[in-house]
Order: structure tokens, then C-alpha cells, then sequence
């Protein structure tokens, strides 16, 4: 069953449901979510739980007259928006010519979103089996690409293993709330204590941000459990530049205002003149930025917010990049005056981010009007934090008040 420990869940897509049915119990026998789909019925809804599926049961000959590829990867592509990407697929098949095509147009199609593994299989060998010959005919099917593909399956036992920790984080919060006594869960009493110890100590955000911390030692957990092996050295400044953006920002799921918030200004403001007289670059593909720099505490008390005006290059050269990195003096002032790190963005463009840490603005919660463009994460925030607070004898409120 080594294979098993690799799978968080199973989706079935044939136009039989009798023909997996055995196949469909072998996995729930084993605790594996398990969904199914009909093709000639999908309308295109599908459960939100969808995504979980790592591991693909196709069918490519539910339609009559034969395979038709453009239908199936359109019938993923569809999925695919509904958060079932980069998945296992095992295909039902008997043309074996096809699948080289169809790895052709799921690349053209799907891209960064196509199966991370393509398998093929006779359907017909997987039908009335013990749950013995079942484990043997995957184990067999998967065995020559855990060989092939070892650092896939890690990653995959990784996610299999997050998800352990989040259920017994949960399981973790229900035993702390049961009293003994009465016997029942007191959960809004728990919630409240958790809640207690972040500020503001009255939301359910709070508590949830104790389970967060839970969680992350679970995750520890369960993934130190995972045999270890050793990587390649590689020297890739592309893919560095891209981690950066995600080690950096986040930029779904935003509010209106919360720290680290990065707000795109439609005009320039004056403060920006001090990073365009002292900066050089060549890049004309700029916009200028204000940067939430509020610390946790004064953001849970205050109305005001801290926000330094910054600048966002687009598609700079590599004589920019060199550029951009080399320490400031001004004024005679010893130190970084600006803070500038290296990405690339979703658009697939060298980026910089520059911050001036005397480009300081005071702004009313209730002052802002425009959504953030996207966020800082908040280690990279309380790191910027930090260096801010070199040139500043504390930040918060005592800053500068707005009346």
C-alpha cells in the first residue's frame, strides 16, 4: 500500500459508474475521499471540494465514436478552474497511440495547471479484483515513476501529511474545550481564551491565528516523519526571483485595510521625489505605491494608519537590478535609506520594490478608499518593520498624530 500514503483524495470520471464501483470502495476502505463524475452528464458544476482530488480516474472513451481529446482536456480545463490542477492521471485507454497527443494538448492547453503525471491503464484489468490485487496493479502502475520521479512524491506525502495535521490540530482545539464535568464542548469558552491571547482579543480572526500556531507544530510533526533525501545544488536566478514574489506578497483574499496592505497611487505623490533624485534606473515602467507599515499593536488600537510611499519598477533591465541593490548614502546619513528587493511578478517581469523609509504618511482608517493591490506576507512585513525601525525611534502613534 506504499502508494496509498501519497493520495488525499480520488475522482472517478467515467461514464459507468458500475465499472468503478469496486475501485471507487477500494479507496474508502482505506479512508480516501472519494468523487465521481459522469462526462456525458457534467454541466459544468462540481463540488467545492473538488480540489482535493490528487489522484484521476479518466475514461478517454466515454463518447461514441472513439477518443475525442479536445472534449476530454477541455472536460479538465473546466475542473482545472475549479481547483482539480496538477493531478495524477491514470487513463482508461486502449490507444496508447493517443496519449502522446494528448500530452501535446494538455501543454497547450493547460500549462502550469496540466497533470503532473500521466499513467495509462486497461480498465478491463481492474475490474472485480480483491483488495490484494488492487494494491498490487496501482503499486505496479505508480512503481516505475517513484523511481523516476521521486521529489513529486514527496511532495506529495507532504500535502497528504499537512492535511493529517490540520485534522488532529482540529481534534486538538475540540479536546481542549471539553469539560470533563459536564461532559460537553464548551467551544465559545476555548475560542475566547484563544481568542484572548492575540489583539484585538474579542474576534474569532484572534482565535483562529492561536490555531494557526497549532497547526504549524502538527505540520512540523507529521512532515519530519518523511524520509529524508538530499537535492541538486542549482544557481537559477529566474526561479529565486519568482520565489521572492511568493515569499514577499500575497495578493488574493484582500481587505480594504490590513497591515502590510500596498495601495497603487494614481498620482504621484512629492514624498516620491526623494527616491527619483536619489535612485537611478532605466526602467520608464514605474507607478508609485503606499506601503502599510503599521505594527500589530498600534493597527489593533489606533485609527491611524503608518504608510511609507514607495515605488514599484516593472521590466527592469539587468543594469537596473545591480543598480537598485547597492546601498544609499544621502545626506550624509550612514545606512539603507531605502528598502529594495528583487521579484518577478505574475506577468513574468523583473520587478523592484522600493520603499523610502522618510517618505512617512499618517492616514485615517476611514480615509481609505482604493483596495490594495496585494500585501506584504507578514514575515517579510515584520523584516521591513524592522528596518524601519532603525531610522525611527519607535513606529507607531507617537509618529505623528492626525487629528
Amino acid at each position: 500500500m506504499e502508494f496509498l500514503k501519497y493520495i488525499n483524495g480520488v475522482l472517478f470520471i467515467d461514464d459507468k459508474r458500475e465499472d468503478i464501483n469496486n475501485l471507487y470502495q477500494y479507496f474508502e476502505s482505506f479512508n480516501v475521499p472519494c468523487m465521481y463524475i459522469n462526462p456525458v452528464d457534467y454541466n459544468g458544476e462540481a463540488s467545492n471540494t473538488i480540489g482535493c482530488a490528487r489522484l484521476v480516474f479518466l475514461d478517454l472513451e466515454y463518447m461514441p465514436g472513439g477518443v475525442n481529446l479536445t472534449d476530454v482536456v477541455s472536460l479538465l480545463r473546466n475542473l482545472s478552474e475549479k481547483g482539480m490542477k496538477n493531478v495524477l492521471l491514470i487513463m482508461w485507454t486502449l490507444h496508447d497511440d493517443c496519449i502522446d497527443d494528448l500530452k501535446l494538448l494538455l501543454e497547450e492547453k493547460m500549462k502550469k495547471e496540466k497533470p503532473i503525471l500521466i499513467f495509462n491503464a486497461n480498465k478491463s484489468e481492474f475490474s472485480g479484483l480483491t483488495q490484494e490485487e488492487y494494491t498490487y496493479k496501482l503499486n505496479k502502475i505508480f512503481q516505475e515513476s517513484f523511481e523516476q520521479n521521486p521529489l513529486i512524491f514527496k511532495l506529495l506525502e507532504w500535502e497528504k501529511s499537512v492535511n493529517i495535521a490540520t485534522y488532529r490540530t482540529f481534534n486538538e482545539i475540540l479536546a481542549f474545550s471539553y469539560n470533563t464535568e459536564s461532559k460537553t464542548f464548551e467551544l465559545p469558552l476555548a475560542l475566547s481564551i484563544m481568542a484572548s491571547q492575540n489583539i484585538p482579543d474579542n474576534k474569532i480572526s484572534s482565535a483562529l491565528n492561536v490555531a494557526n500556531d497549532l497547526l504549524i507544530d502538527k505540520i512540523k510533526n507529521e512532515t519530519e516523519q518523511i524520509t529524508d533525501c538530499s537535492l541538486a545544488k542549482f544557481d537559477n536566478d529566474e526561479l529565486l526571483k519568482k520565489l521572492n514574489f511568493h515569499l514577499m506578497f500575497i495578493d488574493s483574499g484582500l481587505e480594504k485595510v490590513a497591515p502590510g496592505n500596498i495601495y497603487e497611487l494614481k498620482e504621484p505623490s512629492s514624498k516620491i521625489d526623494n527616491i527619483m533624485k536619489n535612485i537611478e534606473f532605466e526602467s520608464t515602467q514605474w507607478f508609485p505605491v503606499l506601503i502599510d507599515m503599521t505594527p500589530a499593536c498600534s493597527f489593533a488600537h489606533s485609527k491611524n494608519l503608518v504608510l511609507l510611499n514607495g515605488l514599484i519598477c516593472e521590466n527592469i533591465t539587468d543594469s537596473d537590478r545591480k543598480s537598485l541593490l547597492k546601498k544609499d548614502n544621502i545626506d550624509n546619513f550612514k545606512g539603507e535609506v531605502f528598502l529594495k528587493d528583487i521579484y518577478i511578478n505574475e506577468k513574468n517581469l523583473l520587478c523592484c520594490l522600493i520603499i523610502d523609509c522618510f517618505g512617512i504618511e499618517i492616514k485615517k482608517k476611514d480615509e481609505i478608499e482604493e483596495m490594495p493591490m496585494m500585501r506584504l506576507k507578514e514575515n517579510y512585513r515584520i523584516n521591513l518593520q524592522q528596518k524601519f525601525g532603525n531610522y525611527l525611534g519607535r513606529i507607531g502613534d507617537n509618529v505623528y498624530h492626525k487629528n
